[in-house]
């Protein structure tokens, strides 16, 4: 875990290092994302998944907060997650808004509205 950690360190430093043309470092322009795609419990459920996310997806995501998103126990928010940095990387629905409706349609579809700037 801790190489892990290191190794993802190391690339939020790469990107911070770089700016952009803008003056805007490049880990701000997007985001990058650490988690296990595992549960603990059961196993190999889609509940009580980590997650980090780094970068705001040019002001599209908060930053500096730990948020326990609502739901997870009773459903779990892995589609949720997975739209809004979807949605935050400026993918779309079919309607043309943010993307809200990927993932698995056993379980509920939007976006993590706590992780929104």
């Amino acid at each position: 875990m801790r190489q892990f950690a290191q190794t993802f360190n190391y690339l939020l430093d790469q990107l911070a290092a770089y700016s952009l043309p803008n003056g805007k470092k490049l880990v701000d322009q997007g985001v990058s994302v650490w988690f296990n795609d595992l549960g603990n419990e059961p196993a190999h459920s889609a509940r009580h998944i980590p997650f980090i996310l780094a970068g705001s997806c040019n002001g599209y995501l908060k930053q500096g907060v730990a948020v326990t998103a609502a739901g997870g126990n009773s459903n779990p928010n892995l589609n949720k997650m997975l739209n809004t940095i979807g949605a935050a990387v400026g993918l779309k629905n079919a309607a043309g808004g943010p993307l809200d409706d990927f993932g698995d349609p056993t379980m509920p579809k939007g976006l993590l509205t706590e992780l929104l700037a």
